[in-house]
């Protein structure tokens, strides 16, 4: 699992370019992108983000 997606490691612009090279839907790249954004902005969310991150990208 990259480093991006840890709830120590987070980076939510390594795991937006994680998100845009994935085989996801363009509408769910573009939810979970605003919720590595959101999240950067309020480390609270950071757990669950990643959680939801990791699980789309099957970490």
């Amino acid at each position: 699992m990259p480093f991006a997606l840890t709830e120590g490691g987070f980076d939510a612009a390594a795991v937006a370019e994680l998100i845009a090279a994935s085989d996801l839907p363009e509408d769910e790249k573009a939810l979970l992108t605003a919720a590595a954004e959101g999240a950067a902005d309020a480390p609270v969310l950071v757990p669950p983000v990643v959680a939801q991150i990791r699980a789309a990208l099957g970490y």
